[in-house]
C-alpha cells in the first residue's frame, strides 16, 4: 500500500494535468476578443464619458467609415454606384438588425445643395462640403457611411462589405482608401489577433531555445516546455470560463505567462541541480522544492502583485490585463510547484547526475570561479558603483516630470502599414477624421425662432471654419439656404421665405443626425474634424474651439440663459484617457511598491533592510521612464503596463540573491564573503531568467501592432536594466555600509530551511 500511495503522490499532479487538459484546451481555443472601443476605456462615472453617452443616446452611435480612392472626383459616377451597391448589399445580407444608418455621397450631397430648394452655387456648395465629403482641391469626393447603433458587434461586416463592393464598381481593392472610427476599431482587433497568432509560437520557441542553451539538457527543457504551455493555455481558459473576452491589451498576457513560467522553472531547476551536486541524494526533486519553494513563491507573488496593481487603473483594458495576468501567474505557480517536481521524480535528469560524477564539472566550476571574481570586484568597488548609480538615478529620474502619454488608436500601427497609408491619404485629400462635437442645446424656454437658431449656427460654423485652418465642419448650416439680412421689405420677405423652407426641412435635418429632440430641448450638432495622425493635443484643440464659440454666444446675451453649449466626441475622450493613463501609471506603480515593500520587510525582518532591497528594483524603472521623458517619447498603453511588471520581475532576482546571502550568513560567512558566495550561486540564474523573459517577449517587437511592439521593447529594456541593478547595484549596496541594515536582526528568514539543513545538509 505504501508504494502505491508514494506513486500516487508522485504521479498525482501529472494525472491531474492530463485530466484537466481537455477543459483547458477547449477554453483556450474558445476564447474570443472584442473590438477596440475607447468609449469603454473610461469608467462610467467619468464626466466626459457621460457626456458622450448622452450624445450617442440623442443622435445615435458616432461610428462611421469614410471611403475614397485615387481618382475619385465629383464627376466620378462610381461614387453613387458604390453607395447604392453598399446599401443594397447591407440590406440584403444584414442580420435581424440594421448595420448602416445612412450613407452620404459627395455627389448626392452636392446635388442636394445645388438643387431645390436650396439652389446654392456650385462653388458655395463645394466650400460647405470641404473637409468632410470633399477634399481641399474642390475635386476629390468620398462616401461617408454612418453605422447603426446595433452594428457595433458586427462592424467588421461593414468593412468587409466595403472591400467586397469596391471591385464591383470598378475600383481595385488595393486602390480603396478607408478611414473612420469603425475602421480603426476593426483593424485594431484584427491586427492584435494577428499578432497573437503570428508571434506567440515564435516567442515560446525563443524562450525554450534560450532555456536549452542555459540548461544544456533536452529532458529538462522538455519538462519546462510542457508546464509553460499548460500555464499559457490555462491563462486563456481562465478568461473564457469567467465570461470575459480578450481585449487589445490582453493579447500579450499568454506569452507573458509562458515566459514567466519558464523563468520560474529555470530557478527551480537550478535549485534541483544544486541539490544534486551538494547532497547527491536520490530525492533531489524533493530537496529542490524544500529549498526553493518559498523564494519561488515569493518571486511569483511579488510579480503577481505588480500585475494586480494595474487593477487600480480606470482604463478597462489595463485593469483587466493586470487582474487576469496576476491570477494566471498565481495559477502557473501551482503548476510549477506540483507538476515540475513530479516530472523530475519520474524523469530525472541523467546529465545532471553525471555532472556530480565528474562529467562536465569543469565548465560548472569555471563559471562559478568567474562569477566569484566578479563578486569580489563588486565588493571592492562598491562605493564607486553606489555613487555612480546615484548620479545616474538623479540625472535620468529628473526626466520623469517630462513624461507624456498617448492613447491615439491610430498610432497602434506601423508607419508602413496599410492603415496608416489610408489614413494619411484621406486626411491629405479629404480632411481630418477625428470628431469634436459642439452641441448647442436650446431649452424649452428659448424664444429664438428656427431662422434665428440657424443664424446662430451659421455664425458658429463660419467662425469655427476659419479657426480650425482647413479642418472640416459639418452642421445644420451646411444644408441651410443662404439667410438674407433683415434689410428693408425685400429682406423681410426673403427671410420669411427662408424661415418657411427651414421649417419644412427640419425633418431632413433630424434624419441627417444634425438636429435632435432631448427631453423637450432641441439640440443642434456642429461636428468639427481634427487630424488623427498629427501630434495634436486634443485638449488644447477643444480650448481653441471655445474662443470662437464664446465670441458668437456673446452676440446672443439675451438668450444666453436658455442656451447651453457642451463639447464631446472622440477628441475629449482621447484627451481624458491620456490624462488618466499618466495618472494610472503613477498610481499603479506606487501601489505595487506599497504591496511589495512590506513583503520584503517581513522576509528580511528589517524595515530599513526592506527599503534597501527595493532600491535596485525601483532604480531601473525610474531610469528607463526618465530617459523616455528626456527623449520626448510618449508612453502608450503598451508601455504603461511594463513599470509594475518589471518591478515584480526585478524583485525575483533580489529574493533569490538574498536567499543565498542569508544562507551564507547562517553558515558563518562574513558579510563580504556572503555577498561573494551569493553572487557566485545565483548570478547565472539571474542572467538566464532575464534572457528567457527578455528575448522571449522581444519577439513581439516585430509586430505591426504598435502597443504589443512597444510593450515588448519596454519589457526587454526594463529587464536588462533590472538585471544590471541586480548584478551590480544590489551586491554593491549589500556589501557597503548600508548593507548592515540587513544584519539588524537574526537571519531567520526561512525556519524550515534551517531545520532541514540541520537535519541532513
Amino acid at each position: 500500500m505504501k508504494p502505491f500511495s508514494t506513486g500516487l503522490r508522485t504521479c498525482g499532479p501529472i494525472l491531474l494535468m492530463l485530466g484537466s487538459a481537455p477543459f483547458v484546451i477547449w477554453g483556450a481555443l474558445s476564447v474570443s476578443s472584442n473590438t477596440a472601443d475607447i468609449t469603454q476605456w473610461l469608467p462610467d462615472g467619468n464626466d466626459e464619458k457621460q457626456q458622450y453617452c448622452r450624445f450617442v443616446e440623442t443622435f445615435g452611435a458616432d461610428n462611421s467609415v469614410l471611403v475614397s480612392w485615387p481618382g475619385c472626383t465629383l464627376e466620378d459616377q462610381r461614387i453613387d454606384d458604390f453607395a447604392d451597391r453598399l446599401e443594397r448589399h447591407a440590406n440584403g445580407s444584414a442580420p435581424d438588425y440594421p448595420l448602416i444608418r445612412r450613407i452620404f455621397s459627395a455627389r448626392r450631397a452636392l446635388q442636394q445643395l445645388t438643387g431645390e430648394p436650396l439652389r446654392l452655387s456650385r462653388d458655395v456648395a463645394i466650400r460647405r462640403l470641404q473637409g468632410t465629403l470633399v477634399g481641399p482641391d474642390s475635386a476629390t469626393g468620398s462616401v461617408l457611411i454612418q453605422l447603426a447603433s446595433s452594428a457595433r458587434p458586427d462592424q467588421h461586416a461593414v468593412i468587409d462589405m466595403v472591400y467586397d463592393v469596391a471591385p464591383r464598381c470598378g475600383v481595385a481593392p488595393d486602390a480603396i482608401r478607408v478611414g473612420g472610427t469603425a475602421y480603426t476599431a476593426v483593424m485594431i482587433e484584427r491586427e492584435s489577433e494577428r499578432s497573437l497568432r503570428r508571434y506567440s509560437v515564435p516567442s515560446c520557441l525563443v524562450a525554450l531555445v534560450v532555456a536549452w542553451c542555459c540548461l544544456r539538457d533536452v529532458r529538462l527543457t522538455t519538462i519546462i516546455l510542457v508546464g509553460a504551455v499548460f500555464s499559457e493555455l490555462l491563462s486563456l481558459a481562465i478568461v473564457y470560463y469567467t465570461g470575459v473576452q480578450l481585449n487589445a491589451v490582453m493579447i500579450v498576457m499568454p506569452p507573458l505567462v509562458f515566459v514567466l513560467t519558464v523563468s520560474g522553472s529555470v530557478h527551480l531547476i537550478n535549485y534541483y541541480r544544486d541539490a544534486v551536486r551538494e547532497a547527491n541524494v536520490p530525492c533531489a526533486a524533493h530537496r529542490a522544492v524544500e529549498l526553493g519553494w518559498l523564494p519561488c513563491t515569493l518571486a511569483a507573488v511579488t510579480t503577481a502583485l505588480g500585475l494586480i496593481s494595474l487593477g487600480v487603473s480606470a482604463i478597462a483594458p489595463v485593469r483587466m490585463f493586470g487582474v487576469y495576468s496576476g491570477i494566471a501567474l498565481l495559477a502557473s505557480l501551482v503548476v510549477l510547484l506540483t507538476y515540475l517536481p513530479a516530472a523530475l521524480r519520474i524523469w530525472p535528469s541523467r546529465k545532471t547526475f553525471r555532472e556530480i560524477q565528474g562529467i562536465s564539472v569543469d565548465r560548472h566550476v569555471l563559471a562559478q570561479r568567474r562569477a566569484r571574481r566578479v563578486g569580489t570586484w563588486l565588493c571592492r568597488y562598491q562605493g564607486v558603483l553606489t555613487l555612480a548609480s546615484l548620479i545616474v538615478f538623479i540625472l535620468l529620474g529628473a526626466g520623469l516630470v517630462r513624461v507624456t502619454t498617448s492613447v491615439k488608436l491610430e498610432r497602434s500601427f506601423r508607419q508602413t502599414s496599410r492603415f496608416v497609408r489610408d489614413y494619411r491619404w484621406i486626411e491629405e485629400h479629404i480632411g481630418p477624421l477625428i470628431s469634436v462635437e459642439t452641441l448647442i442645446r436650446f431649452k424649452q424656454t428659448c424664444r429664438l425662432s428656427m431662422l434665428e437658431r440657424m443664424e446662430l449656427m451659421a455664425s458658429l460654423h463660419a467662425r469655427i471654419s476659419r479657426s480650425v485652418n482647413g479642418g472640416g465642419v459639418l452642421s445644420p448650416a451646411t444644408f441651410s439656404p443662404v439667410i438674407p439680412r433683415p434689410r428693408g421689405l425685400r429682406g423681410t420677405v426673403q427671410r420669411t421665405v427662408v424661415a418657411r423652407k427651414l421649417s419644412d426641412q427640419r425633418a431632413a435635418f433630424v434624419d441627417r443626425g444634425l438636429i435632435a429632440d432631448d427631453g423637450g430641448d432641441e439640440v443642434w450638432r456642429l461636428s468639427v474634424r481634427a487630424p488623427a495622425m498629427d501630434d495634436l493635443n486634443y485638449g488644447l484643440f477643444v480650448q481653441q474651439l471655445r474662443r470662437p464659440v464664446q465670441s458668437v454666444m456673446d452676440d446672443y446675451r439675451e438668450a444666453a440663459t436658455d442656451i447651453d453649449v457642451s463639447y464631446t466626441g472622440f477628441s475629449p475622450l482621447i484627451d481624458k484617457a491620456q490624462q488618466q493613463l499618466l495618472s494610472d501609471l503613477a498610481s499603479s506603480f506606487l501601489l505595487a511598491c506599497l504591496l511589495i515593500c512590506p513583503i520584503m520587510m517581513m522576509v528580511l525582518r528589517s524595515f530599513w533592510g526592506g527599503l534597501l532591497a527595493m532600491v535596485p528594483n525601483v532604480f531601473p524603472i525610474v531610469c528607463v521612464f526618465g530617459a523616455l521623458g528626456w527623449m520626448g517619447i510618449s508612453i502608450d498603453i503598451g508601455s504603461m503596463l511594463t513599470a509594475s511588471i518589471a518591478l515584480g520581475i526585478g524583485v525575483d532576482n533580489t529574493l533569490h540573491f538574498l536567499t543565498w546571502y542569508s544562507r551564507s550568513l547562517r553558515e558563518g560567512f562574513s558579510r563580504i564573503a556572503a555577498v561573494r558566495n551569493a553572487y557566485q550561486r545565483c548570478s547565472a540564474a539571474m542572467i538566464q531568467t532575464t534572457l528567457i523573459c527578455g528575448l522571449g517577449m522581444l519577439v513581439f517587437a516585430f509586430s505591426s501592432y504598435t502597443p504589443a511592439s512597444r510593450f515588448a521593447w519596454m519589457i526587454a529594456l526594463l529587464l536588462l536594466a533590472a538585471l544590471c541593478g541586480s548584478l551590480f547595484l544590489l551586491p554593491a549596496l549589500v556589501a557597503g555600509p548600508l548593507g548592515r541594515a540587513l544584519e539588524s536582526r537574526p537571519w531567520r528568514l526561512w525556519r524550515y530551511e534551517r531545520r532541514h539543513l540541520a537535519n541532513g545538509a
